[in-house]
């Protein structure tokens, strides 16, 4: 199964976002397996909330 969603910075100038992918079923994603993380970086600095990625 493939999940494909957009997502916006929280704040000015942000230039980053960490992501964590996890696996399983559960509403709460600390019961669910933590299958990895990743850093999206060099995001172009805008208003939060109007930056996609």
């Amino acid at each position: 199964m493939n999940k494909e969603q957009v997502y916006c910075t929280s704040y000015d100038g942000q230039s980053q976002v960490e992501k964590k992918v996890y696996q399983g079923y559960y509403k709460k994603a600390s019961m669910n397996n933590l299958l990895g993380n990743f850093m999206l970086s060099d995001i172009l600095k805008a208003s939060g909330g109007t930056e996609n990625i």
